[in-house]
């Protein structure tokens, strides 16, 4: 889903005929709500990548969630669940 929200976004225009069930569901998502792609500086890497974002915040891949959380996680030294879902929040959506 991740992927076709972002090829939509970049500008791929998939004939309506074409479309399978998760291109239909992705033109539903970015019109309900405010999807953009930008470029963004990442805070595990310190670098301005071009990102998902979902209201001003970062729209992560399923395989780099766990990364974010590890990272935030040795970030506050173990500081609990509320202080890690707090960080996280401020950043990442989704």
């Amino acid at each position: 889903m991740y992927n076709i929200i972002v090829r939509i976004l970049k500008g791929e225009q998939i004939p309506k005929k074409r479309r399978g069930k998760d291109e239909n569901l992705a033109y539903m998502k970015i019109s309900r709500h405010k999807y953009s792609l930008k470029e963004v500086c990442d805070p595990l890497t310190g670098e301005a990548t071009l990102s998902l974002l979902y209201r001003d915040r970062i729209v992560p891949r399923k395989e780099d969630v766990k990364g974010i959380v590890t990272f935030f996680y040795e970030k506050s030294k173990g500081g609990g669940v509320k202080k890690l879902n707090a960080a996280i929040r401020q950043k990442y959506a989704g």
